[in-house]
């Protein structure tokens, strides 16, 4: 048996505890089971039935509008037979574990992620989906939520990716953004534009060629929210911060410390009326730990 995204016709792709997989090719329903240790999907068979790692180009998924849970769970995970980039232009949903090691260490894997109708991943859906692969840009742009863990790790490891589009982001559970591209040492820009709550401080974490990070709808940072965010993003040139208001911070002063340690002459820029407000807390007056730090509070004033 041989199922492959580009030739399939597979719009749905579910399974259940049993590991009984589901798939609608079309109207048609298609139900198979692989041997109960044999935890994976999307995997080739040969004609005795044994498994065998998937190969080909997976640039075609244009019928495929969602993955249930664990639908694609550890899928491709490992092949180096994989070329090209992962195109799944009509995919709405994935689900709890959905894309979980999908494409895990599938280095092959050399081209671009271009899911842009995906609108919600739910908890562990791209968890390490695509960790040590070699994509070079991931469009998400019409992501809006993503559950607990959704994007853990999902992109790390990675030599060759530079951009990362998330741009409708609005809504993210808890840890959903957890080391979600850490280790990207060619990525040089991030649009987290609809963004309005902090970020998962350990995010950006040896992304050292890192240059621009739309956060222009942060609103509100809760405790440590961007502490050591860009720990050792040593290209970061500029940080802007137009939503935050008096109202963004609660109780806390810890939300700065140490934001911009190993990093050297960045400026950061807040709106005018916050310099009486956060001038004078600590990780302010120290440069968020940085090196030749510029602060500066010329942005429109907020409420």
């Amino acid at each position: 048996m041989s199922i492959k995204i580009n030739n399939s016709g597979i719009s749905n792709i579910s399974s259940d505890t049993d590991r009984i997989y589901t798939i609608y090719k079309g109207d048609k329903l298609i139900k198979f089971n692989y041997a109960p240790v044999v935890n994976y999907i999307f995997r080739d068979t040969d004609e005795n039935g044994n498994l065998t790692l998937a190969t080909g180009n997976l640039e075609d998924g244009s019928e495929i509008t969602k993955i249930s849970d664990y639908g694609m769970y550890y899928g491709f995970a490992n092949s180096n037979d994989l070329i090209g980039g992962v195109s799944l232009p009509n995919l709405k949903l994935v689900g709890n574990g959905g894309m979980s090691y999908a494409f895990y260490y599938a280095s092959g894997l050399t081209g671009d992620l271009y899911c842009p109708n995906l609108t919600r991943i739910d908890s562990y859906g791209f968890s390490q989906a695509f960790y040590g692969t070699n994509i070079k840009s991931v469009d998400l742009s019409n992501l809006i939520s993503i559950g607990t863990y959704a994007l853990q790790d999902a992109f790390s490891y990675n030599n060759s990716l530079e951009s990362i589009n998330l741009s409708s982001l609005s809504s993210v559970e808890s840890q959903g953004l957890r080391y979600a591209c850490r280790s990207c040492p060619n990525l040089k820009t991030i649009n987290l534009r609809s963004h309005t709550r902090g970020i998962d401080a350990t995010m950006f974490s040896g992304d050292t060629s890192i240059e621009n990070i739309d956060l222009s709808s942060l609103n509100y940072l809760g405790a440590s929210a961007l502490a050591a965010a860009f720990q050792n993003c040593v290209n970061l040139q500029t940080l802007s911060f137009p939503s935050l208001n008096s109202n963004s911070f609660g109780s806390y002063t810890n939300q700065f410390n140490g934001m911009l340690i190993g990093v050297t002459g960045c400026t950061v820029h807040f709106p005018s009326n916050l310099q009486s407000v956060i001038g004078s807390w600590n990780s302010v007056t120290s440069g968020f730990s940085g090196t030749n730090t510029i602060v500066l509070f010329d942005l429109p004033e907020t409420e």
